[in-house]
């Protein structure tokens, strides 16, 4: 939870001096479905995705970026240390995991939308239930629904790779600067999906907004 904190608070600081526009959510233009070709070690690296909330947002917290860890294979597995903030303690990495970087936590992709990929953290209605950061579910784990999609431990998703694995709860921090654990089952609905009409968790700018469209 205090992981979830200070990406929030990095965040918080980023579109304070960014005009209220958000980093990037991942290294390719959004695209269906996305390439995960796009997520490896050198597309962290390129100078290409400074923007990507992985390299954008660590450094306003006295972190290093993904790029850091990235560009030198003999640091790449720092990557996963507790001092690095990017991971869930909890996290158990599939044996696969310096093949490319995997995450447990991740950014809130409904928030950016469209071929930019880019959206503006003002646009947020609810920022109460609307979620910044959230454990995305890691290859291996049990997910809360068999009907989720897969597990592969990217770096941006939704409801549909929410993790609880947290005995049935996950954590999340949300657009108020709070961080809260919920049982999966009040994110996740019966067939996989995020909740909708969306309740105690909101992952559009606008409540209303359907997230799995």
């Amino acid at each position: 939870m205090n992981n979830l904190k200070q990406w929030t608070l990095a965040l918080f600081f980023y579109t304070d001096n960014n005009e209220d526009t958000l980093p990037r959510e991942k290294p390719c233009a959004d695209q269906s479905p996305w390439p995960f070709s796009c997520h490896t070690w050198d597309a962290a690296a390129a100078p290409t995705n400074y923007k990507v909330w992985y390299n954008a947002l660590p450094p306003l917290i006295g972190k290093p970026a993904l790029a850091e860890y990235a560009a030198n294979p003999s640091r790449r597995m720092h990557f996963y240390s507790r001092e690095s903030l990017f991971h869930c303690p909890r996290a158990r990495f599939p044996a696969n995991w310096d093949a490319i970087p995997m995450f447990s936590l991740a950014i809130n992709a409904k928030l950016m939308r469209g071929s930019v990929d880019m959206g503006k953290i003002s646009c947020i209605l609810d920022p109460a239930r609307t979620v910044l950061f959230f454990d995305i579910g890691l290859p291996g784990e049990t997910p809360v629904n068999s009907g989720q999609q897969t597990y592969n431990g990217q770096p941006h998703g939704f409801g549909r790779r929410f993790s609880a694995r947290h005995n049935g709860y996950g954590d999340l921090a949300f657009a108020d600067g709070h961080v809260e654990s919920l049982q999966g089952t009040r994110v996740v609905d019966s067939s996989g999906k995020a909740i909708f009409p969306q309740a105690d968790v909101v992952w559009t700018c606008d409540p209303k907004d359907d997230p799995n469209l």
